[in-house]
């Protein structure tokens, strides 16, 4: 909020060294949409419809301190603030993307917010509304949406690293 675009960016290139050499670990838990990609959870995990929820373990974890750190900065830049009570980072590389699906575990009373960076092509964020599928192809800008409710792919990375 009142911050300028320049140190908006400089905050996006803080966050992307980081997660551009840390180790990224698979998404076994969802082989059906995310293929091969790597992702990251950090933060408390509600699992919607069970009775109760739990902290990440790598939330802890030193390696991950700074990832969450510099994702917090970013988070604070937006126009208004953004709850949260977990952030999701998915890495896809050249050939990957994500087939159509709803977060199902999102807690109903948190809204999504997503922003993509990276040095690529394609993977765009698609949502399907009205039986049609829309782009929300914005870099580096947030997007809130539903999750939970709305149908959302990323088109496959045509080149690079989203």
């Amino acid at each position: 909020m009142g911050m300028s675009r320049k140190g908006y960016m400089k905050r996006i290139v803080d966050l992307q060294r980081i997660i551009e050499t840390m180790s990224w670990p698979s998404q076994k838990n969802r082989p059906g949409i995310a293929g091969a990609s790597r992702g990251l959870f950090l933060g408390a995990q509600t699992n919607r419809g069970y009775q109760q929820g739990c902290v990440s373990k790598r939330t802890f974890d030193a390696k991950y301190v700074q990832v969450l750190q510099k994702v917090h900065a970013l988070a604070k830049c937006c126009q208004k603030t953004i709850p949260y009570m977990g952030i999701y980072l998915t890495r896809l590389e050249t050939g990957q993307g994500l087939s159509q699906h709803r977060d199902f575990r999102n807690h109903e009373k948190y809204i999504n917010y997503t922003i993509n960076f990276g040095h690529y092509t394609g993977g765009h964020l698609e949502m399907l509304r009205n039986e049609e599928w829309e782009s929300c192809a914005a870099p580096l800008i947030w997007v809130e949406f539903t999750a939970d409710i709305i149908q959302h792919r990323v088109r496959e990375v045509t080149s690079g690293i989203r």
